[in-house]
């Protein structure tokens, strides 16, 4: 029996050791159970709290528990708090704040329609039914202070919570939450009308989770694993709404809510907590301070508020300290930092069509603002010209780029890169994995316009004939369709870019020696502003800078074959395995024969309308999805019966022969040429307005009249131009080019004719 006892003992230990270590903290509810504390419950039940050495004790609220004097007094370790937190601190009260987890107050003030109360100024004279801490809310008071109105001008009425006393009359005003009470009116038919601060210009944070001086002082870490895991119990439950009601309904549904009230408040929630674009729980000091000011002007503070204490960020005091005295001075006086970058460079940095500033360098930035305790004001660009004019101009300090671009480190200082990329090789996903970019130089191998590292690319292969192209998408759709053998790009923003495409038949099959660095540029005009970045980037932990790069990553993995293996079975199988090789290759050289023979026009070799057909479709999708333009020429050589009737088919051939040749020698590196059909031929333009296509028609239509010439006949072509519309399909924009090609034709041949708009 004691051998089973020791036995048990040694197979239990650790997890009775374990449950020893968690730290025992407690958080203060502020109300009763509901969605509002929804993040707390999933941490807590899902374990978040205890994978953060954390045994979290959920205090259910209690109307004569103040949040605020429990985490004071020390019988809460945490509690949950409004924008009032800024009057305790003036008190004197050592209160920290950690994170809010709504970015707007749900706090409204709510009344029936059929009250005849339309605006704030009719609200003087009536019952208003509210809590004193709600009296006390600035937004509130400030929403009224600017209509010419005082609480004092109502009759204040003790808060019931129930809405019926609103309906039924008992009140003309009910301070309210905008996830709750309007539900409960609209279940019953009733029209109300409410009234948000929001709407007067107070946008105030809520549901602050906050703890005391003496928590930050003592177990700082332990504050912020706490902060930590209730975020990712708040992500969880915004990303599982239905789950996270079942929880609810199973534990926590004191007030017997239905799942269709708590789904209207988890909506109503998860839009504030996002509101403004800000990521889940951010909490600026700038904002605070605006908050300050207006508690302030309303005669409610005592004291002065040290706001680097009063507002924590989880990275702050790795990197305050390392600052000089002058670079802190430097801070004080610039808590905004004006920034912009390339709004349309996924996975690195991109602007959204809301304006918000998304990708790698964006989720950097973020941890700077929070370490240094500082805003990024982001200045919305609308191309990387636009971006570039913003910063040479001196309206943005900082721009993001790559660290080899020549224009950029003309003005400004890149600091420390923080994002090393290799340059990659993408190709069909059947071809070998490629050790030297010297084994494919014969081959056509695209690279992108512009780019700061395609110089050093040009300056490392002197004797490879690169063909450069507008943007990644055209490269990417011009290597699936066989318009280049090749491309290369940095590996994150290929494999981004591959997958965001669904481009299945193509992918990284190699990478090269060199690197595209991203990074930070600084204006040379402020060292200071420099240093400081620099610090930051260098402070943000690995962990954290992985895990931004996994966020962003998608499928960046370059398959290699393990020539060892293949050599090992060669060994086994000998003669059988060299026959299966052998009749690989015959097959693999019979389906590109195949391959060809259905995508080529036998006459000119040019591509034929089934391979048009498919481009011109793909070419839809690009122009639709990122928003660039796209044209169509379409040709057809004036008067070709006659040519035949009168020389003969076998002449009418080379003439054939010698204009498609014409036509894939003016046409640019990214068109694709084909034969439509007969004496027809259609150029699809990619990534061109209908002023480059008119430029390459023209070209096309004064070289074919001087140089197709026989039997003193010189040959003539007609031209038709089509730019593509938001609302045009293959069927339309050939329409359109059509008409405009039989225009060139009724006007007199031997012209180019673009369409009408």
């Amino acid at each position: 029996m004691k051998r089973f006892f020791i036995l048990l003992f040694i197979l239990f230990a650790p997890f009775w050791l374990q449950a020893e270590k968690l730290e025992k903290v407690s958080l203060q509810l502020q109300w009763l159970d509901q969605f509002q504390f929804a993040g707390y419950y999933v941490a807590k039940e899902k374990g978040f709290y205890k994978e953060a050495g954390l045994d979290v004790e959920l205090l259910k609220f209690d109307n004569r528990v103040n949040p605020v004097e429990a985490v004071f007094g020390k019988k809460a370790t945490y509690g949950i708090g409004r924008s009032s937190l800024i009057i305790d601190r003036s008190e004197g009260k050592g209160i920290v704040l950690l994170a809010s987890i709504f970015q707007s107050s749900p706090s409204i003030l709510l009344a029936t329609k059929d009250s005849d109360i339309k605006t704030v100024k009719d609200f003087v004279g009536k019952r208003i039914m509210m809590t004193t801490d709600a009296a006390t809310s600035v937004a509130l008071q400030a929403m009224l202070n600017r209509n010419g109105v005082s609480i004092d001008d109502m009759t204040r009425v003790k808060h019931s919570f129930d809405i019926n006393d609103l309906i039924n009359k008992k009140t003309d005003l009910m301070a309210s939450y905008i996830s709750n009470e309007p539900f409960l009116l609209q279940e019953k038919g009733i029209e109300y009308t409410l009234f948000d601060p929001k709407d007067y210009g107070f946008d105030f944070y809520s549901d602050i989770l906050f703890t005391s001086d003496d928590e930050i002082k003592n177990h700082q870490q332990r504050a912020m694993r706490f902060t930590e895991a209730s975020l990712k119990g708040w992500k969880y439950a915004f990303s599982h709404i239905d789950e996270t009601i079942e929880l609810i309904l199973d534990k926590y549904n004191v007030q017997n809510k239905s799942r269709v009230a708590l789904t209207f408040e988890a909506d109503a929630l998860k839009k504030l907590a996002y509101a403004n674009g800000e990521d889940l729980g951010h909490i600026g000091k700038e904002k605070i301070e605006k908050i300050y000011d207006f508690y302030n002007v309303m005669g409610l503070l005592e004291n002065r508020i040290d706001f680097d204490k009063f507002v924590r960020h989880e990275h702050q005091d790795m990197v305050l300290p390392l600052l000089s005295k002058k670079e802190r001075a430097y801070l004080k006086q610039h808590m905004t930092v004006t920034f912009t970058g390339d709004p349309n460079w996924l996975p690195f940095e991109a602007f959204d069509n809301s304006g918000n500033y998304i990708g790698i360098v964006a989720d950097h930035l973020a941890l700077i603002e929070n370490s240094l305790g500082i805003k990024f004001n982001k200045i919305v660009s609308t191309t990387w010209s636009d971006a570039l004019s913003i910063a040479m101009e001196g309206r943005a300090s900082i721009i993001s780029g790559d660290a080899a671009d020549k224009i950029l480190n003309q003005k400004f200082n890149p600091i420390d890169s923080y994002i090393q990329n290799p340059i990659v090789i993408v190709m069909k996903h059947t071809h070998d994995y490629v050790d030297n970019l010297k084994e494919i130089a014969n081959k056509k191998i695209a690279v992108i316009k512009d780019y700061g590292y395609t110089a050093d690319i040009y300056k490392n292969y002197p004797n490879i004939k690169f063909i450069e192209v507008e943007n990644i998408q055209d490269a990417l759709l011009g290597v699936e369709t066989g318009q280049y053998d090749a491309m290369l790009a940095s590996l994150s923003l290929a494999s981004y870019t591959i997958a965001k495409m669904a481009l299945d038949s193509i992918g990284i099959v190699g990478k090269t020696d060199m690197v595209m660095n991203v990074t930070l540029f600084v204006n040379k005009d402020k060292p200071l502003l420099h240093s400081i970045i620099n610090k930051a980037i260098r402070n943000i932990d690995a962990v954290d800078h992985q895990n931004i790069l996994a966020k962003w990553r998608h499928g960046s993995t370059i398959v290699k074959i393990d020539y060892t293996l293949v050599w090992q079975i060669l060994a086994l199988l000998g003669v059988v395995f060299i026959f299966m090789i052998y009749r690989f290759q015959m097959m693999s050289n019979y389906n590109k024969k195949l391959e060809k023979l259905s995508t080529t026009d036998a006459l000119t070799e040019l591509y034929n309308r089934r391979y048009l057909d498919t481009n011109m479709s793909a070419a839809l999708e690009l122009a639709k999805r990122y928003n660039t333009p796209f044209s169509l020429i379409l040709m057809d050589i004036d008067d070709f019966k006659n040519i035949n009737d009168t020389y003969g088919h076998d002449e009418g051939d080379r003439v054939l022969q010698k204009i498609a040749t014409i036509l894939s020698e003016h046409s640019r590196s990214n068109d694709i040429v084909g034969r439509w059909g007969g004496e027809e031929f259609l150029i699809i333009c990619s990534h061109s307005n209908t002023e480059g296509a008119l430029t390459v028609a023209e070209k096309m239509c004064r070289t074919i009249e001087e140089e197709v010439c026989f039997h003193d006949v010189c040959v003539t072509a007609s031209f038709g131009v089509a730019e593509y519309d938001d609302d045009d399909t293959s069927d339309s924009i050939i329409s359109k080019v059509d008409k405009a090609l039989y225009r060139a034709k009724a006007e007199g041949k031997n012209r180019v004719i673009v369409a009408a708009k």
